[in-house]
């Protein structure tokens, strides 16, 4: 591959960094929530986002994106926690215990056998 696409992205800190085209401005923006950029890569992507409103608007779809789906598994672990007893939860914890275990069908039967006599004792 040759060309300014293949020296901008085998050398980010290059000069031609700080004028990312559309596709490479979107795919910063998702790599910004992974992990830090360098500093020519925030600047460039900041200078695309000022003159491009396509690439602003698919960054606030990003970002919508993220805290819908963060929302949404915060919201669900605190449903199924509520409607889950304390023995049921319990149950699942052992299970997902002796799952973790390379372990025998006895084993793992009696396993399952010794939590439930704990949890009700």
């Amino acid at each position: 591959m040759n060309g300014p696409v293949a020296q901008r992205k085998s050398n980010p800190s290059s000069f031609a960094a700080l004028f990312p085209d559309c596709r490479e401005a979107v795919r910063r923006q998702s790599e910004a929530f992974d992990r830090a950029l360098a500093l020519l890569q925030r600047v460039g992507l900041r200078l695309h986002l000022s003159i491009c409103s396509w690439c602003r608007r698919s960054a606030r779809q990003i970002r919508f994106m993220r805290d819908a789906v963060a929302s949404s598994h915060d919201h669900a672990v605190m449903e199924t926690s509520a409607r889950l007893s304390i023995a049921a939860r319990g149950r699942l914890q052992i299970a997902l215990e002796v799952r973790e275990k390379p372990a025998t069908a006895k084993s793992a039967q009696a396993a399952s056998w010794a939590g439930s006599k704990r949890l009700q004792g």
